[in-house]
Parts: structure tokens; sequence; C-alpha cells
């Protein structure tokens, strides 16, 4: 599945316009711009070195753009208790913001299950899952696995 997302220069631009100060048609130019691109990804940086593609309209994908990060809370306590090479199960891992951070953990390898293949390629695109190790089970829902490696 081919990812259509801007580039990152503008969606940088773009994140900068929507978190900007308000005027009274701000809403309409951003739906209206935005709605003519074919509603494409926005590929911003997500913690030290990674990148994540994320759809405003999503809550998590919003808090994501808003504030650079989702409940990092729950993130630094899996960390600080895992143990070498313990295993991260990120089930329902939705854009897999968790699984690109377990990713980077030296300690961890990380198991998600992902119900589109949509947010299977994105995790793949962004670097947060080895397309070697991506497999799409063969059931009725299509669910997709992906093993994000520790690197």
């Amino acid at each position: 599945m081919a990812i259509r997302s801007y580039g990152r220069s503008l969606s940088l631009l773009l994140q900068k316009y929507y978190l900007g100060p308000d005027h009274p048609a701000k809403l309409r130019v951003w739906n209206y711009f935005r709605s003519l691109s074919g509603w494409r990804l926005l590929d911003i940086p997500y913690q030290e070195d990674l990148g994540i593609l994320l759809d405003e309209r999503d809550i998590l994908q919003f808090h994501i753009l808003s504030s650079g990060q989702y409940e990092p809370e729950v993130f630094a306590t899996l960390r600080q208790y895992a143990e070498k090479d313990e295993v991260l199960w990120d089930i329902g891992a939705n854009i897999g913001s968790v699984s690109m951070l377990a990713s980077k953990c030296e300690r961890m390898r990380c198991v998600s299950s992902i119900q589109s293949s949509a947010s299977k390629a994105a995790l793949i695109h962004c670097g947060g899952a080895s397309p070697s190790k991506t497999t799409t089970s063969k059931r009725a829902d299509r669910r997709a696995y992906c093993g994000c490696a520790a690197r």
C-alpha cells in the first residue's frame, strides 16, 4: 500500500499553521486545503530521531501533533522495568507510537498487532517496523502483525 503523505518540510509548515494563532477562517482554510490534497498524512518528527505519519482528525494523533507525544509516562514506566530482551506486546497498536519507542529501547523487542494495513504501512514507512519481519495474517479480519526489532 502506497503511503500518501506530505513531505517533512510541508508537514512542519502545516503543523505550525494548525497550532498557530487562531483567526476567523482558520478551520475552513485548513479543511479546504486538506480535502483538496486528499487528506494526506502529516510527516512529523517524533521523539528524538523518529518520524510519525499523522491524521489530526484522530484524537490520539491530534494529541501527538499538538504536544509531540501521547501518554509518555506509560512508556517511561515500561522502559524503567524492562529487563534484557523483554518483549513488549503492543496489542491494538493503532499508529505504532509505543512500538516505535520500543524499537529504540535496547532492552526491548516489540510485537505489535495492527488492524489496518494503512497503519502497518505507515509504521514501516516511519522506520518503526522492519518490512522483513512484518507479515499480514490470512484471517478474515486481515489484521497485520509487525515485529519491531530493538536496535
